[in-house]
């Protein structure tokens, strides 16, 4: 590691990193609990009232085209779903955390992409999980490690700012070169490494340590014990990546697109073992609404 760069251990060792909402982190690992009832979750979000806020604020947002207006957490839960609830909750924990300086050097790093990115590719890994429907690729913990991926990539905007725009300019004199790999060149570490220590720091589980630290590893083992789901987050962020370059910013309309994305989707999912057969075609009717729930996931959390 360069001599100029300080010890990213060091750094998250000293504590300089900020703590994640309790209940917020709390609600997060619930995953699929079937025993917990409507009335316990509400409860549990009401712990935090901001929190309890933005639910109510998007679930009353019109992606979800609700007929009454939502007023209770309670009513919340029942009309979207408990699962829909706790990703909700996970998307506003983790991500209220992705927020860099206002002014840096590489657009990459910036506050709103890191967020638009996170989220389009939690909810790609969990539409991905739904469709595999295996207990070995849970779905709440597709979502979640969707959501902490680049998180590393916050604590190189935060701590090493001063560096981003040496890391453009090597990505700019080498076309081409994955975004991990200019970060080496320039730092001594990539985004994955420094946001597998952020996630022990945090006390997260080993699975999301796993997923974060190897989602640009390609030759990471499927049949370890977190395989399947390194390959599926990788491919999800394939597919944030894909979409984004095809349609532009969250929202933008696929009209007379769609075709244009197989090959690339294609690509991108058969990094997965046992894919089911359609997939690619059943993502492209709902990419849309993907689309529009990673936009309006996003807005609220940056409030």
């Amino acid at each position: 590691m360069p001599a100029a760069i300080e010890s990213y251990k060091k750094l998250i060792q000293a504590g300089d990193l900020p703590p994640l909402s309790q209940v917020g982190l709390e609600i997060s690992r619930l995953g699929e609990r079937d025993e917990l009832s409507a009335s316990d979750l509400a409860r549990l979000i009401s712990k935090d009232p901001a929190l309890a806020a933005k639910v109510l604020r998007i679930a009353n947002s019109p992606f979800y085209g609700l007929r009454t207006q939502v007023k209770t957490l309670d009513h919340a839960i029942v009309v979207l779903g408990q699962i829909s609830i706790v990703s909700i909750c996970a998307a506003f924990t983790m991500l209220g955390a992705l927020k860099t300086p206002q002014a840096i050097a590489h657009a990459r790093y910036e506050s709103h992409a890191l967020r638009s990115h996170s989220v389009l590719t939690a909810i790609l890994a969990r539409w991905l999980a739904q469709r595999f429907a295996s207990p070995h690729v849970p779905v709440a913990d597709s979502f979640l490690g969707g959501l902490l991926h680049d998180i590393g990539e916050l604590g190189i905007a935060v701590y090493y700012g001063k560096h981003l725009g040496a890391i453009h300019q090597y990505e700019q004199e080498h076309p081409g070169v994955p975004c991990y790999q200019a970060e080496y060149a320039v730092l001594g570490f990539d985004h994955q490494e420094l946001g597998a220590e952020v996630l022990n720091y945090w006390h997260l589980p080993h699975l999301y340590i796993e997923m974060v630290r190897h989602h640009h590893d390609a030759a990471y083992a499927v049949d370890a014990g977190e395989g399947m789901m390194v390959a599926l987050l990788q491919a999800a962020d394939r597919l944030a990546v894909v979409l984004k370059e095809g349609v532009g910013h969250l929202g933008t309309s696929l009209q007379d697109q769609q075709g244009s994305f197989q090959e690339p989707v294609q690509s991108a999912i058969s990094t997965i073992q046992g894919v089911p057969p359609g997939i690619v075609e059943k993502l492209e009717k709902d990419i849309g609404r993907i689309l529009e729930e990673a936009k309006a996931m996003a807005e609220q959390s940056g409030t």
